[in-house]
Protein backbone atom coordinates (compact mmCIF):
# COMPACT_ATOMS: atom_id res chain seq x y z
CA UNK A 1 0.00 0.00 0.00
CA UNK A 2 1.37 3.17 -1.19
CA UNK A 3 1.94 5.93 2.01
CA UNK A 4 0.03 9.26 0.83
CA UNK A 5 1.88 12.21 1.24
CA UNK A 6 2.62 14.37 3.97
CA UNK A 7 4.19 17.77 4.42
CA UNK A 8 5.41 19.62 7.18
CA UNK A 9 3.60 22.69 9.33
CA UNK A 10 6.03 24.89 7.38
CA UNK A 11 5.09 24.06 4.29
CA UNK A 12 1.59 24.27 4.60
CA UNK A 13 1.81 28.23 6.33
CA UNK A 14 3.93 29.41 3.14
CA UNK A 15 0.67 27.82 1.37
CA UNK A 16 -1.51 31.23 0.39
CA UNK A 17 -5.34 29.60 -0.25
CA UNK A 18 -7.46 30.72 -2.92
CA UNK A 19 -9.75 33.30 -1.99
CA UNK A 20 -13.36 31.78 -1.76
CA UNK A 21 -15.54 33.06 -5.01
CA UNK A 22 -18.56 34.38 -4.10
CA UNK A 23 -21.90 34.88 -5.33
CA UNK A 24 -23.51 36.82 -2.34
CA UNK A 25 -20.52 38.54 -0.89
CA UNK A 26 -19.95 36.78 2.59
CA UNK A 27 -23.42 34.22 2.22
CA UNK A 28 -23.13 32.31 -0.47
CA UNK A 29 -20.35 30.52 -2.64
CA UNK A 30 -19.47 29.32 -6.10
CA UNK A 31 -20.24 25.68 -6.11
CA UNK A 32 -21.27 25.30 -2.35
CA UNK A 33 -24.00 24.62 -0.30
CA UNK A 34 -25.91 26.43 2.07
CA UNK A 35 -29.09 26.02 4.65
CA UNK A 36 -31.66 29.10 4.97
CA UNK A 37 -33.56 28.30 8.51
CA UNK A 38 -35.99 29.75 10.50
CA UNK A 39 -39.42 28.84 12.12
CA UNK A 40 -42.65 29.63 10.08
CA UNK A 41 -43.39 33.62 9.36
CA UNK A 42 -39.58 35.00 9.68
CA UNK A 43 -39.53 35.59 5.78
CA UNK A 44 -37.32 32.50 4.70
CA UNK A 45 -39.20 32.54 1.17
CA UNK A 46 -38.96 36.07 0.75
CA UNK A 47 -35.43 36.30 1.61
CA UNK A 48 -34.24 33.69 -0.89
CA UNK A 49 -36.64 34.60 -3.79
CA UNK A 50 -34.53 37.64 -3.19
CA UNK A 51 -31.56 36.57 -3.55
CA UNK A 52 -32.36 34.95 -6.68
CA UNK A 53 -34.13 37.92 -8.37
CA UNK A 54 -31.02 39.87 -6.83
CA UNK A 55 -28.16 37.59 -8.39
CA UNK A 56 -30.13 37.45 -12.07
CA UNK A 57 -30.56 40.87 -12.38
CA UNK A 58 -26.77 41.36 -11.13
CA UNK A 59 -28.69 43.88 -8.35
CA UNK A 60 -26.60 43.91 -4.67
CA UNK A 61 -28.35 41.61 -2.14
CA UNK A 62 -29.46 44.30 0.77
CA UNK A 63 -25.97 46.45 -0.19
CA UNK A 64 -23.53 42.93 -0.58
CA UNK A 65 -21.79 42.42 -3.78
CA UNK A 66 -23.30 39.57 -6.13
CA UNK A 67 -21.93 37.38 -8.79
CA UNK A 68 -24.34 37.69 -11.28
CA UNK A 69 -25.95 34.65 -13.20
CA UNK A 70 -29.20 32.93 -13.81
CA UNK A 71 -31.13 31.52 -11.01
CA UNK A 72 -33.39 28.42 -10.35
CA UNK A 73 -35.93 28.90 -7.06
CA UNK A 74 -37.55 25.19 -6.78
CA UNK A 75 -40.78 26.25 -5.34
CA UNK A 76 -42.10 23.44 -3.47
CA UNK A 77 -44.53 24.88 -0.97
CA UNK A 78 -45.70 28.10 -1.88
CA UNK A 79 -48.50 29.65 -3.92
CA UNK A 80 -47.35 30.54 -7.19
CA UNK A 81 -48.96 33.81 -6.90
CA UNK A 82 -46.50 35.00 -4.04
CA UNK A 83 -43.57 34.21 -6.53
CA UNK A 84 -45.26 36.48 -9.21
CA UNK A 85 -46.16 39.69 -6.93
CA UNK A 86 -42.94 39.05 -5.36
CA UNK A 87 -41.11 39.52 -9.11
CA UNK A 88 -43.39 42.54 -9.72
CA UNK A 89 -42.67 44.21 -6.45
CA UNK A 90 -38.71 44.05 -6.64
CA UNK A 91 -38.28 45.43 -9.95
CA UNK A 92 -37.73 42.13 -12.39
CA UNK A 93 -38.49 43.52 -15.66
CA UNK A 94 -41.70 41.41 -17.34
CA UNK A 95 -39.31 41.20 -21.26
CA UNK A 96 -36.25 39.34 -20.85
CA UNK A 97 -34.88 40.70 -23.99
CA UNK A 98 -31.92 41.89 -23.29
CA UNK A 99 -30.95 40.47 -20.00
CA UNK A 100 -28.13 38.22 -19.46
CA UNK A 101 -29.24 36.43 -16.91
CA UNK A 102 -32.69 35.01 -15.85
CA UNK A 103 -34.74 33.99 -12.64
CA UNK A 104 -36.70 31.39 -13.31
CA UNK A 105 -38.97 28.88 -10.91
CA UNK A 106 -40.51 26.18 -10.87
CA UNK A 107 -43.51 25.60 -8.94
CA UNK A 108 -45.29 22.65 -7.37
CA UNK A 109 -44.62 20.00 -8.82
CA UNK A 110 -44.93 16.56 -6.38
CA UNK A 111 -42.09 14.78 -5.86
CA UNK A 112 -42.35 10.73 -4.98
CA UNK A 113 -39.16 9.51 -3.31
CA UNK A 114 -35.67 10.67 -3.10
CA UNK A 115 -34.37 8.78 -6.17
CA UNK A 116 -36.91 10.98 -8.12
CA UNK A 117 -35.65 14.35 -6.04
CA UNK A 118 -32.12 13.82 -7.26
CA UNK A 119 -32.87 13.03 -10.54
CA UNK A 120 -35.11 15.78 -11.19
CA UNK A 121 -32.73 18.05 -10.20
CA UNK A 122 -29.50 16.59 -11.69
CA UNK A 123 -31.18 16.82 -15.09
CA UNK A 124 -32.42 20.69 -14.39
CA UNK A 125 -28.58 21.03 -13.72
CA UNK A 126 -27.66 19.59 -16.92
CA UNK A 127 -30.23 21.73 -19.11
CA UNK A 128 -28.51 25.01 -18.60
CA UNK A 129 -25.85 26.60 -16.28
CA UNK A 130 -27.29 28.18 -13.09
CA UNK A 131 -25.29 30.53 -10.27
CA UNK A 132 -27.82 29.44 -7.76
CA UNK A 133 -30.39 27.22 -7.27
CA UNK A 134 -32.91 27.46 -4.25
CA UNK A 135 -35.10 24.56 -2.82
CA UNK A 136 -37.93 25.94 -0.52
CA UNK A 137 -38.12 23.41 1.05
CA UNK A 138 -35.60 21.13 0.78
CA UNK A 139 -36.68 17.91 2.56
CA UNK A 140 -39.78 18.22 0.06
CA UNK A 141 -36.89 16.97 -2.55
CA UNK A 142 -35.09 14.68 -0.84
CA UNK A 143 -37.62 13.51 0.68
CA UNK A 144 -35.87 11.75 3.93
CA UNK A 145 -36.78 8.47 5.61
CA UNK A 146 -35.59 9.68 9.03
CA UNK A 147 -34.88 12.90 8.80
CA UNK A 148 -32.99 12.83 12.26
CA UNK A 149 -30.73 9.84 10.88
CA UNK A 150 -27.19 10.97 10.82
CA UNK A 151 -25.71 8.68 8.58
CA UNK A 152 -28.88 8.84 6.05
CA UNK A 153 -28.57 12.99 6.15
CA UNK A 154 -25.22 12.82 5.82
CA UNK A 155 -25.38 10.74 2.35
CA UNK A 156 -28.19 13.32 1.11
CA UNK A 157 -26.08 16.32 1.92
CA UNK A 158 -22.77 14.61 0.21
CA UNK A 159 -24.72 13.91 -2.98
CA UNK A 160 -25.94 17.41 -3.36
CA UNK A 161 -22.49 18.71 -2.69
CA UNK A 162 -21.40 16.12 -5.77
CA UNK A 163 -23.98 18.20 -7.81
CA UNK A 164 -22.92 21.60 -6.89
CA UNK A 165 -19.53 20.53 -7.76
CA UNK A 166 -19.73 18.78 -10.45
CA UNK A 167 -21.76 21.79 -12.23
CA UNK A 168 -20.53 24.55 -10.23
CA UNK A 169 -23.55 25.80 -8.82
CA UNK A 170 -24.56 26.70 -5.31
CA UNK A 171 -27.33 24.85 -3.84
CA UNK A 172 -29.72 26.44 -0.78
CA UNK A 173 -32.05 24.63 0.50
CA UNK A 174 -34.85 26.14 3.34
CA UNK A 175 -35.51 24.62 6.31
CA UNK A 176 -37.73 24.86 9.21
CA UNK A 177 -36.36 25.89 12.85
CA UNK A 178 -37.05 23.93 15.75
CA UNK A 179 -40.20 25.31 17.99
CA UNK A 180 -37.71 25.05 20.91
CA UNK A 181 -35.54 27.88 21.48
CA UNK A 182 -32.25 26.96 21.86
CA UNK A 183 -28.54 29.20 22.71
CA UNK A 184 -26.81 27.08 20.44
CA UNK A 185 -26.91 28.61 16.93
CA UNK A 186 -26.21 24.82 15.38
CA UNK A 187 -29.10 23.31 17.11
CA UNK A 188 -31.66 25.29 15.71
CA UNK A 189 -32.18 23.36 12.42
CA UNK A 190 -35.18 20.59 12.77
CA UNK A 191 -33.60 17.40 12.25
CA UNK A 192 -30.10 15.54 11.89
CA UNK A 193 -27.11 18.29 12.87
CA UNK A 194 -25.86 16.57 9.55
CA UNK A 195 -27.71 19.48 7.59
CA UNK A 196 -25.60 22.03 9.31
CA UNK A 197 -22.64 20.04 9.59
CA UNK A 198 -22.72 19.41 5.48
CA UNK A 199 -22.86 22.42 4.86
CA UNK A 200 -20.48 25.65 3.79
CA UNK A 201 -22.97 28.49 5.24
CA UNK A 202 -25.75 28.13 7.59
CA UNK A 203 -28.42 31.15 7.50
CA UNK A 204 -30.21 31.65 10.50
CA UNK A 205 -33.73 33.62 11.06
CA UNK A 206 -35.44 34.40 14.14
CA UNK A 207 -38.03 35.97 15.77
CA UNK A 208 -38.49 37.87 19.07
CA UNK A 209 -41.19 40.01 20.19
CA UNK A 210 -40.44 43.52 18.50
CA UNK A 211 -37.14 42.50 16.21
CA UNK A 212 -36.13 39.84 13.26
CA UNK A 213 -32.69 38.74 12.94
CA UNK A 214 -30.35 36.78 10.73
CA UNK A 215 -27.31 35.33 11.37
CA UNK A 216 -24.64 33.51 9.31
CA UNK A 217 -21.84 30.71 10.14
CA UNK A 218 -19.54 30.41 6.97
CA UNK A 219 -15.97 28.57 6.50
CA UNK A 220 -14.43 31.23 4.86
CA UNK A 221 -14.68 34.29 7.13
CA UNK A 222 -15.67 35.27 10.79
CA UNK A 223 -19.69 34.42 11.19
CA UNK A 224 -22.20 37.20 11.30
CA UNK A 225 -23.64 37.71 14.92
CA UNK A 226 -27.49 38.62 15.37
CA UNK A 227 -28.30 41.52 13.32
CA UNK A 228 -31.77 42.66 13.10
CA UNK A 229 -33.41 43.08 9.14
CA UNK A 230 -36.33 44.49 8.42
CA UNK A 231 -38.90 44.10 4.80
CA UNK A 232 -39.99 46.83 3.44
CA UNK A 233 -43.79 46.18 3.62
CA UNK A 234 -44.09 47.53 -0.15
CA UNK A 235 -41.42 46.46 -2.27
CA UNK A 236 -40.65 42.89 0.39
CA UNK A 237 -37.28 44.31 0.05
CA UNK A 238 -35.05 42.81 2.99
CA UNK A 239 -32.35 45.23 4.31
CA UNK A 240 -29.64 44.61 6.88
CA UNK A 241 -30.08 46.72 10.39
CA UNK A 242 -27.96 47.56 13.35
CA UNK A 243 -26.24 44.23 14.79
CA UNK A 244 -28.82 43.21 17.99
CA UNK A 245 -25.97 43.61 20.65
CA UNK A 246 -25.84 47.30 19.46
CA UNK A 247 -29.75 47.15 19.68
CA UNK A 248 -29.85 45.92 23.01
CA UNK A 249 -26.90 48.35 23.90
CA UNK A 250 -28.34 51.19 23.03
CA UNK A 251 -31.67 50.01 24.67
CA UNK A 252 -30.13 49.53 28.03
CA UNK A 253 -28.71 52.90 28.04
CA UNK A 254 -31.81 54.66 26.81
CA UNK A 255 -33.15 52.53 29.85
CA UNK A 256 -30.22 53.91 32.19
CA UNK A 257 -30.87 57.90 30.98
CA UNK A 258 -34.60 57.60 31.67
CA UNK A 259 -34.46 56.02 35.28
CA UNK A 260 -31.21 58.53 35.95
CA UNK A 261 -34.14 61.49 34.83
CA UNK A 262 -36.68 59.86 36.80
CA UNK A 263 -34.54 60.28 39.65
CA UNK A 264 -33.64 63.44 39.37
CA UNK A 265 -36.98 64.97 38.36
CA UNK A 266 -38.38 63.52 42.21
CA UNK A 267 -35.00 64.84 43.92
CA UNK A 268 -35.64 68.17 42.76
CA UNK A 269 -39.85 67.92 43.25
CA UNK A 270 -38.54 66.83 46.41
CA UNK A 271 -36.58 69.30 47.85
CA UNK A 272 -38.80 72.36 46.08
CA UNK A 273 -41.89 70.75 48.29
CA UNK A 274 -39.60 69.98 51.40
CA UNK A 275 -36.52 71.62 51.62
CA UNK A 276 -33.47 70.92 54.33
CA UNK A 277 -33.91 67.49 53.80
CA UNK A 278 -31.63 65.10 55.15
CA UNK A 279 -29.79 62.73 52.70
CA UNK A 280 -31.74 59.61 54.41
CA UNK A 281 -34.75 60.77 54.41
CA UNK A 282 -34.77 62.83 50.62
CA UNK A 283 -33.35 59.22 48.73
CA UNK A 284 -35.90 56.93 50.84
CA UNK A 285 -38.40 59.19 49.20
CA UNK A 286 -37.34 58.09 46.31
CA UNK A 287 -37.74 54.77 44.37
CA UNK A 288 -34.81 53.24 42.84
CA UNK A 289 -31.17 51.33 43.71
CA UNK A 290 -29.18 52.91 46.84
CA UNK A 291 -26.33 53.14 45.53
CA UNK A 292 -27.53 55.23 41.85
CA UNK A 293 -29.54 57.40 44.22
CA UNK A 294 -26.53 58.37 46.15
CA UNK A 295 -23.98 59.17 42.68
CA UNK A 296 -27.16 60.63 40.84
CA UNK A 297 -27.29 62.82 43.91
CA UNK A 298 -23.88 63.54 44.42
CA UNK A 299 -23.61 63.95 40.61
CA UNK A 300 -26.52 67.21 41.10
CA UNK A 301 -24.32 68.76 43.95
CA UNK A 302 -21.05 68.72 41.77
CA UNK A 303 -23.43 70.57 38.78
CA UNK A 304 -24.89 72.85 41.10
CA UNK A 305 -28.28 71.99 40.95
CA UNK A 306 -28.56 70.82 44.53
CA UNK A 307 -26.74 72.20 47.33
CA UNK A 308 -24.84 70.17 50.49
CA UNK A 309 -24.66 71.81 53.96
CA UNK A 310 -23.17 69.73 56.38
CA UNK A 311 -25.69 69.80 59.85
CA UNK A 312 -23.81 68.18 62.42
CA UNK A 313 -23.94 64.01 61.20
CA UNK A 314 -26.31 64.58 58.94
CA UNK A 315 -26.10 66.12 55.55
CA UNK A 316 -29.42 68.72 54.28
CA UNK A 317 -29.82 69.21 50.61
CA UNK A 318 -31.65 72.11 49.28
CA UNK A 319 -32.15 73.46 45.34
CA UNK A 320 -29.56 75.64 44.21
CA UNK A 321 -32.02 79.06 44.12
CA UNK A 322 -32.91 78.72 47.37
CA UNK A 323 -31.46 80.43 50.39
CA UNK A 324 -29.65 78.55 52.79
CA UNK A 325 -30.46 79.31 56.59
CA UNK A 326 -27.56 81.57 57.69
CA UNK A 327 -26.62 79.12 60.59
CA UNK A 328 -26.30 76.29 58.57
CA UNK A 329 -24.30 78.33 56.08
CA UNK A 330 -21.92 79.18 58.53
CA UNK A 331 -21.58 75.95 59.66
CA UNK A 332 -20.84 74.32 55.84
Amino acid sequence: MEIPNIETGSLSMHRIPPETPEIIEGLVNVGGLSLLIGKPKTYKSTIARQMCIDVALGRPFAGRRVRPGNTLYINLESPTELVTRQLHLQGYPDEDHGQPYRFHSWTNFKIDGRKQGFDFLDRLLQSQPFQLIVIDPLVKLTCPVDNDSYPLISIDMADLRVLANKYNTHIMGVGHAKKKETDNISDMCIGSTAYTAGTDANIYLRQSRTDFAIASVVRWQPAMDWTRFTIDKDTLMFSFDKSIDEIEESRRSKRKRETRDRIERELLARLAAEPSQTQAKLLDSIEGNSFQKVSILKDMVTSGQVTEVEDGHCKRYYIQTETVPVEQERAA
